[in-house]
């Protein structure tokens, strides 16, 4: 998501977050928070979570995905 509020992405995010783990448990799975990272592009934002059922998701400075890593001062 982008160009939003940053509350609006973080209610949005822990809505979808709710939506998918209902879904994996009708359907027998599970979805495993600790997996879950946050990266907030585009701000200087600090202590920014996502809550996750009981696990709160905190933001990432950097994370590694598909061999590149990506962090807070990407730009396009």
């Amino acid at each position: 998501m982008c160009c939003q509020e940053l509350e609006q992405v973080v209610s949005s995010l822990e809505n979808d977050a709710s939506r998918i783990s209902k879904w994996l448990f009708d359907n027998s799975m599970k979805l495993h928070p600790d997996k879950c990272h946050l990266l907030i592009f585009g701000g200087n934002n600090t202590d920014v979570s996502v809550h996750i059922g009981e696990t709160v998701v905190t933001e990432s400075i950097e994370e590694k995905l598909l061999g590149v890593t990506l962090d807070k001062n990407l730009d396009f």
